[in-house]
């Protein structure tokens, strides 16, 4: 039997069953993202890296985050205005 010879293509094909996976496991977890996860849950790793930008890639809005953030400043300011102190 002579010697297989192997082109550039076919060395190329475990490059592209690799990238192909990475490309179907990330729209994956998008679709999840935006289906399985529901408002009252915590933020997932893609809406913190698109609140960066302020894009939306996920349930929660960037803007849903900084309201809460807003919130809770001003109900700490209520409570050490008050004497309130969290133990």
């Amino acid at each position: 039997m002579p010697k297989q010879e192997f082109e550039f293509v076919d060395m190329m094909g475990p490059l592209v069953a690799a990238g192909i996976f990475i490309v179907c496991l990330f729209l994956l977890s998008v679709c999840i993202n935006f289906t399985c996860i529901k408002e009252d849950d915590d933020r997932t790793v893609y809406e913190k890296f698109g609140s960066r930008w302020n894009i939306k890639l996920g349930v929660h809005t960037p803007r849903r985050r900084l309201q809460q953030r807003e919130k809770q400043r001003q109900d700490h300011q209520k409570s050490v205005l008050h004497g309130v102190t969290d133990l």
